[in-house]
């Protein structure tokens, strides 16, 4: 039998960049309230497409690597009952900084190199996950998950409590926080066994 395969997100899941979002939108005149920070409502708090790219550039650039681990990430990531790939949408010029992150922390202690994988954007995740053989994936961005597909046990990670915002497929499953999605990872692997 072959072992149970994990895809998780890397930003928002594994690195939490919400302090930096709020301290960028700030000094571009923009005010958000910590949720409005999350990366499925963000967008519609900014005045227009500009202002959302000036914050997004540094962002997932340098600051990457000064942001802090998702409560619960590092650890949840090493009980996990299965593989665990890292599957994260980020242009090519933002892969350094993430990496750089990953060993920062150690990561990598915990996510072999070679089974992080970065891609274009986030329709390009199901052909990943095909291809691996991934049976369940924790995502922030809601879009994201929306590409996989629905044979894929999909997972949203809203550690800011935005859900009830949404509109949430039946099939997909919401996680507060690392611990509820290690819950979930446990029962999918008790229902694959």
């Amino acid at each position: 039998m072959n072992p149970l395969r994990f895809g998780i997100d890397f930003d928002g899941v594994i690195v939490d960049h919400r302090a930096h979002k709020l301290r960028l939108a700030g000094e571009l005149g923009v005010a958000l309230e910590p949720w409005q920070a999350n990366s499925n409502l963000m967008h519609e708090f900014m005045p227009d497409e500009e202002t959302y790219r000036k914050l997004q550039e540094p962002l997932y650039g340098a600051m990457t690597v000064e942001a802090p681990a998702i409560p619960g990430a590092l650890e949840g990531l090493s009980r996990l009952p299965g593989e665990v790939f890292i599957i994260s949408a980020r242009r090519p010029v933002n892969e350094a900084s993430a990496r750089d992150w990953m060993r920062k922390n150690g990561l990598y202690q915990v996510v072999p190199p070679e089974r992080v994988i970065f891609c274009e954007g986030g329709r390009d995740k199901r052909g990943h996950c095909e291809r691996l053989g991934v049976s369940m994936f924790l995502d922030d961005k809601l879009s994201y998950l929306g590409h996989l597909p629905p044979t894929l046990k999909r997972v949203l990670f809203d550690d800011d409590g935005i859900a009830h915002r949404l509109e949430i497929p039946g099939d997909v499953r919401v996680a507060r926080d690392w611990q509820a999605f290690l819950a979930m990872a446990r029962e999918h692997a008790a229902v694959a066994a």
